[in-house]
C-alpha cells in the first residue's frame, strides 16, 4: 500500500511539473506580444490561400512536411524584411541537408491583401532570395486574413493611416493609400500532423535550433539530440 502511494505521489509531482513548464511557455508567449489564442499543442489553424502564382493553398496541402510559418507585408519599412531574410538563413540550412522543398516547406501569409497581390508577392519573394519551389506567400481576402492570421494565430495587426504610424519617419508619402500595418511578431512551426509545436516570438531566428525544431516534427532528429543544448 505504501508503495502504490509512493508511485502515486510521483507520477503527481511529474504531471505537475509538466502543466507548470506549459503554462510557463504560454505566460511567456503572452508577455512577449503573441496571444495565447494559438500556441504549441494545439491544430494549426486551417486557412484557405491563393499563393504567388495564383494558385490555391489550404492547410492541407502541406500535411505530411513541416512548416515554417510566418506573416510579413511587402511595404513593410524593416522587420518584415528582417523575418525574411532570416527565413532564408534556414532556407540555406535546410537546403544543404536536402530538406528544403520535399520535407520542410516555408510558408509567409501577407498582411496587407489589399496590396499584397500574387503578382506582388512572387516579385518580393524573387528579390528576398526565397526558393519559390519550397516557399508559398500567400494572399486572400481581407475578411479571411483577419480571420486566419489575428483569429486563428493569435498575431495582432491593424492598417493604420500612416500618419499615426510610429515608424512614419521611415516610410515615403504615397498618395491616397497612405497606410501601414502595425503588427507582432511571430514564426510558427507546424508538424507534418498539422499541430503546432512551436512558436518563435523574436524578430532574429536561431538557424539551428529552427532547423532541429523542424526535424524533430518530422521523427528523423535522434532522440539524444533533443535532449542538448542548442
Amino acid at each position: 500500500m505504501r508503495a502504490r502511494h509512493i508511485i502515486f505521489s510521483a507520477a503527481l509531482a511529474i504531471c505537475i511539473a509538466a502543466v507548470g513548464s506549459v503554462g510557463f511557455l504560454v505566460v511567456r508567449e503572452a508577455r512577449s506580444g503573441t496571444p495565447v489564442a494559438a500556441g504549441p499543442f494545439m491544430p494549426a489553424p486551417w486557412f484557405e490561400f491563393v499563393n504567388h502564382d495564383g494558385e490555391r493553398r489550404t492547410l492541407d496541402d502541406y500535411a505530411g512536411q513541416a512548416v515554417l510559418l510566418n506573416f510579413i507585408f511587402t511595404r513593410c519599412p524593416d522587420v518584415c524584411h528582417i523575418m525574411t531574410a532570416e527565413m532564408n538563413r534556414v532556407q540555406r540550412a535546410l537546403q544543404e541537408k536536402g530538406l528544403f522543398g520535399d520535407k520542410v516547406r516555408f510558408v509567409s501569409i501577407t498582411m496587407d491583401p489589399e496590396y499584397d497581390t500574387p503578382e506582388v508577392l512572387k516579385d518580393y519573394g524573387e528579390r528576398m532570395g526565397a526558393d519559390l519551389s519550397g516557399w508559398d506567400f500567400l494572399s486572400g481576402s481581407v475578411t479571411e486574413t483577419a480571420r486566419v492570421v489575428a483569429g486563428g494565430f493569435g498575431v495582432y495587426f491593424a492598417k493604420v493611416p500612416l500618419a499615426e504610424s510610429a515608424h512614419a519617419h521611415h516610410i515615403e508619402a504615397r498618395g491616397d493609400d497612405d497606410y501601414t500595418i502595425e503588427h507582432t511578431v511571430a514564426t510558427y512551426v507546424i508538424g507534418p500532423d498539422g499541430m503546432l509545436w512551436d512558436v518563435y516570438t523574436d524578430v532574429e531566428l536561431d538557424v539551428r535550433r529552427t532547423v532541429r525544431d523542424l526535424e524533430n516534427t518530422l521523427g528523423i532528429l535522434p532522440w539524444w539530440r533533443r535532449w542538448l543544448p542548442v
